[in-house]
């Protein structure tokens, strides 16, 4: 039986800290063989991505590897640096993560290309390595991969990036490709679209595929075999459908409990109770917070947007007559592309960015007339969930400091100013302890559940949350929505839920507009319109959804520059089903279902009739 493409057996990988080490990775085995995919799932500082760089050697002079890892017949813990640079590359090759920041940005792509196919004398001269080069951006469906060879990453989107990022990793065909988290930074139809090359990829060249990844969708759609890690150590190791599917171990069960799913109720979400995963550390039983219950009906609007149009000076036109409505007790997604007008217009809402035009309402006044001390005033009901924490939480304060702050910037006084605090750090499910914590001190989830509170500590009616949960692992990021919705349920707040993330939106929205290119195509209930999406766009975004049983059609190719968007439909560049009537005229948002709204024009309620009564 031949050698598999690589074969890891006890690895173990510990780093050198002041008063002694620390194992990362406790003897991982596993093997992959030529044509296959492993995917290895687990949360962050489960040991992951140490695990995949240390085959490749890329561990840091701190760190120190044990065990064996073979390479077909070649062992690779034994050898010399200039042995593993040959083979770095040749053989064996990375993906990284954050494309950005692997591509030199002083360098034309075409130049960085060339250097690995003459470094690993794939190319004699270097006429042939541009050549080459260009092939090779050609290979991975890169639309002018002339233009692209010449330009520096900074002037390409983050999709085309992640594509040179591939095509430099196959540019000498190995025999095993790595890819650490290759979709993590990207919007679901950018991700949809390298996951579909990665598969056409492998099948062309036959490379074995180890990736890592925390989304379990996209294990399930791209994984032969899938290993579960905790700790340091595979927990679980099997076929994809078994793992999955009927999981052994109890983490599995518990990390795909944790996965935001249309059939979970809002606010029951089952978390990983505890704290997460470290080298010394292991999770205690803890409790859920009660489930949420849904906003009444007939409640009357908290925010009412209309024709919000905002244009930089850069000519970028981020927002194009974006209409909203919020009421009370109410979640309102708003979900799109990188790019689309989302946090603008969430900004917009927050009066952090003022329009060119339109109107805009916060409990019937004015929003965008008040200006002063009645502004600073209304800002104590109108707060924000920031997307990272730690950059918005001041790192010279602690955790109770922060949430102090706010509620002295509108006038709470001591004592009644500290019981506030005290209270609500038991309310979001913090220790008293944690009121002295540093930012830098606090986990990601606990420095969310700060933001948190700083963000209800002046009793507000409406929060922005813009991507608050994105950073976040899928447990954490369960605690934290089922929190928010606990919140809601409790105090009857509304929340502008900001995310590119479809399937947290599915979980916790009651609505759901859908932006492109600076505009809403479609908006109604989120059960409805994920279920029975009416826009071209919005069924483009669903169907890329990682996961098998999602539908498979998805946007192709690149958003248009929002400096110059297409005329008409924004969308009709994409569009499989354009006719010439989608460049005329940008179509309204029309009801076609009760409360399901769409902007296209093939729907009936948009089709002008005939002289004999039909439609054309």
């Amino acid at each position: 039986m031949p050698d598999p493409a690589l074969a890891v057996d006890g690895l173990r990988v510990s780093f050198r800290v002041p008063g002694g080490e620390v194992q990362v990775v406790r003897g991982v085995s596993f093997s992959v063989e030529a044509g296959r995919t492993l995917v290895i799932v687990g949360e962050s500082g489960s040991g992951k991505s140490v695990t995949a760089r240390s085959i490749l050697r890329l561990h840091g002079r701190a760190a120190a590897l044990a065990g064996e890892v073979r390479l077909g017949g070649t062992e690779l813990l034994g050898l010399d640096e200039r042995r593993m640079n040959e083979l770095r590359g040749a053989r064996v090759a990375l993906i990284p993560q954050d494309a950005t920041g692997a591509l030199d940005p002083l360098r034309r792509v075409g130049a960085q290309l060339s250097e690995v196919l003459r470094h690993h004398g794939r190319a004699g001269s270097r006429a042939a390595a541009r050549e080459q080069a260009v092939a090779l951006l050609r290979r991975v469906h890169i639309a002018d991969p002339e233009q692209v060879a010449a330009s520096y990453p900074h002037q390409l989107s983050g999709g085309m990036r992640q594509r040179i990022a591939i095509a430099i990793a196959i540019s000498c065909g190995p025999q095993v490709l790595i890819a650490d988290e290759p979709t993590t930074a990207l919007d679901v139809t950018v991700q949809a679209q390298i996951l579909d090359l990665l598969t056409e990829l492998q099948e062309r060249l036959g490379m074995a595929l180890v990736m890592v990844t925390h989304d379990v969708g996209v294990a399930e759609q791209m994984a032969d075999d899938v290993a579960v890690m905790y700790a340091g150590r595979f927990v679980e190791l099997g076929p994809v459908d078994a793992v999955l599917g009927t999981p052994a171990h109890p983490y599995t069960s518990a990390l795909l409990e944790a996965q935001p799913r249309p059939d979970v109720p809002r606010g029951a979400l089952r978390p990983i109770p505890g704290v997460r995963p470290g080298a010394d550390r292991r999770r205690d039983p803890g409790r859920l917070p009660p489930p949420a219950r849904r906003a009444e009906d007939g409640m009357s609007a908290v925010l009412e947007a209309r024709a919000l149009r905002k244009t930089f000076s850069n000519g970028v036109r981020a927002v194009d007559g974006v209409d909203l409505d919020i009421a009370a007790g109410e979640t309102l997604g708003l979900v799109g592309e990188s790019g689309c007008g989302k946090s603008t217009t969430g900004r917009i809402v927050l009066r952090l960015t003022d329009p060119d035009s339109g109107d805009l309402r916060f409990e019937g006044l004015d929003l965008l007339s008040t200006r002063g001390r009645a502004l600073r005033r209304l800002r104590a009901r109108l707060q924000v969930v920031p997307q990272d924490p730690r950059t918005s939480l001041n790192p010279r304060l602690t955790a109770g400091e922060a949430v102090a702050f706010n509620l002295r910037a509108h006038g709470w006084r001591q004592p009644r100013r500290g019981e506030r605090v005290r209270e609500l750090f038991a309310r979001v499910g913090l220790a008293p302890g944690h009121l002295a914590s540093y930012p830098h001190e606090l986990s990601g989830g606990q420095a969310q559940r700060v933001a948190i509170a700083r963000a209800l500590a002046t009793e507000p009616r409406l929060v922005v949350c813009d991507e608050a949960v994105s950073a976040l692992d899928k447990s954490v990021q369960a605690e934290v929505l089922n929190l928010l919705t606990g919140i809601q349920a409790q105090a009857g707040v509304s929340y502008l839920f900001i995310s590119h993330d479809l399937a947290v939106v599915e979980h916790v929205a009651e609505r759901v507009a859908v932006m492109y290119l600076g505009r809403v195509v479609e908006t109604g209930p989120a059960a409805e319109v994920m279920a029975h999406p009416l826009h071209p766009y919005t069924q483009a975004l669903f169907g890329s959804l990682p996961g098998r049983g999602r539908g498979r059609a998805h946007a192709q190719g690149e958003p248009p520059s929002p400096r110059n968007p297409p005329s008409g439909c924004h969308f009709r560049t994409r569009c499989p089903g354009a006719v010439p009537r989608c460049a005329e005229a940008a179509p309204p948002l029309v009801e076609v279902q009760p409360g399901h709204r769409a902007a296209c024009v093939h729907h009936p309620a948009m089709t002008p009739p005939t002289p004999n009564g039909g439609t054309p």
